[in-house]
């Protein structure tokens, strides 16, 4: 089964690449993020914290240290299945849950191999201010990324209501043995990040 395993203490570090425009401009968007595994309990269920470090915007050629409050150290619950209980943290608000689940991978139910498909309904959450999300999956391959062997898995997960819906979509590279997302390349529409929208290509590479 393809899943999330891990142990408490493990730590993966990950090289953030986001390309957009704002104001007119375009911008750049670089980070180092540290994740950490706080708690992996038995029925699968997990704990992450996650914070950006060294993070440096480049808008128009013009580069600067990103705000402090971008990239702020969070901690996001799991269940077993991908899907997420909880998120803490100064900058959690209801943005920071729909991104989560936008961005979570939703693990399928089945045992699975190149060609599987599934999908994912997630309800909207009023209390938490999340909407209704469908998300896709499909296994094209299995690839060698570095020391991993993973699933090369497309994605797209749309929200299915608001005025603005947002989405991403494109591949990610998972191991198999693990579950840890090793690479993602996506393309974002209307992604809610601090009270603003963004759009534009995202990537984020674990460093080996």
């Amino acid at each position: 089964m393809l899943k999330r395993v891990a142990k408490e203490g493990e730590t993966s570090k990950y090289k953030l690449l986001v390309d957009t425009e704002f104001s007119g401009m375009k911008t750049k968007f670089t980070a180092n993020v540290i994740e950490k595994i706080l708690k992996f309990d038995a029925d699968g269920s997990f704990s992450v914290s996650s914070e950006q470090q060294e993070g440096m915007l480049d808008m128009d050629g013009q580069t600067q240290p990103a705000p402090a409050e971008v990239g702020t150290l969070v901690t996001t619950s799991f269940l077993a299945d991908g899907s997420i209980s909880d998120i803490k943290g100064d900058s959690v608000n209801a943005d920071a849950f729909r991104l989560s689940n936008l961005q979570t991978i939703f693990w399928p139910k089945e045992a699975v191999q190149a060609g599987s498909k599934w999908q994912r309904l997630v309800k909207a959450d009023t209390v938490k201010g999340s909407l209704d999300v469908t998300a896709n999956y499909e296994i094209t391959g299995r690839e060698k990324v570095g020391s991993h062997d993973c699933f090369k898995i497309t994605f797209d997960a749309k929200e299915q209501s608001g005025s603005d819906p947002a989405g991403t979509k494109g591949t990610m590279w998972i191991d198999v043995a693990n579950g840890l997302m090793v690479k993602n390349e996506s393309d974002w529409t209307n992604m809610p990040i601090a009270g603003q929208v963004i759009s534009g290509k995202v990537k984020m590479e674990l460093a080996e």
